[in-house]
């Protein structure tokens, strides 16, 4: 079970990535594949102090557009 804000826009369905830590879309919007991705290519180097140059993939590009 995953308790999500009341103030966070929700989806029917959640998904979720996680390692040693956990990166959820509430609305649903983002992939498992693609919140693996990022968790793996972004949020993991940037905890050793890697510095990390990417592009926003379209589903993330959607996402913010949609008030993500």
């Amino acid at each position: 079970m995953l308790v999500i804000p009341a103030a966070l826009v929700k989806g029917k369905e959640a998904t979720l990535a996680a390692g040693r830590l956990m990166l959820v879309d509430p609305r649903g919007e983002i992939s498992e594949k693609e919140l693996g991705r990022l968790l793996e290519e972004l949020v993991e180097p940037a905890l050793h102090g890697a510095v990390v140059v990417v592009q926003p993939t379209r589903a993330v590009r959607r996402a913010a557009k949609l008030g993500g």
